[in-house]
């Protein structure tokens, strides 16, 4: 995916996913709820949703945990505005690093891999407790990160 930020709100288009072919498999397998907190994690992935409030992003973030060989992963939602004010934007910024100049063209897939810090925080729906990414910053931004 290619987008090119300059100083216009702009929205990220891609979600006709109608001549794409979808093969779903269902696993049944206890989910760790990931306790609230900061955590070191790498960005593994980004993924265009529908929500009740319209078009946004999935971002997938992993956190590892060396000692029990755990792997957690956490989701967070934004929308699909790129512009310097916009979550999507600090969020990639902090995944980046940097911040991006206006007019750079951004392969948001280069960014998959790299780490960051997340803050989860918990949410309840319908009786059910989920860890959602509240917040993104850059790695060298916090010094007590529990990995």
């Amino acid at each position: 995916m290619r987008i090119i930020l300059n100083d216009k709100l702009h929205k990220i288009g891609y979600f006709d996913n109608r001549n794409d072919s979808v093969n779903l498999c269902i696993n049944a397998q206890k989910i760790n709820l990931v306790d609230e907190g900061s955590y070191t994690s790498k960005f593994v992935g980004i993924k265009p949703v529908n929500t009740s409030n319209g078009d946004a992003l999935k971002l997938t973030f992993e956190i590892t945990n060396e000692q029990e060989g755990k792997r957690n992963r956490v989701n967070g939602l934004c929308g699909t505005y790129l512009h310097p004010e916009s979550k999507l934007y600090k969020w990639l910024s902090a995944i980046k690093g940097s911040e991006f100049a206006i007019d750079e063209e951004v392969d948001i897939t280069q960014l998959i891999g790299l780490e960051c810090v997340i803050s989860v925080v918990h949410t309840e729906s319908n009786g059910r407790t989920f860890a959602n990414v509240m917040d993104v910053s850059r790695l060298d931004d916090s010094d007590d990160v529990p990995f």
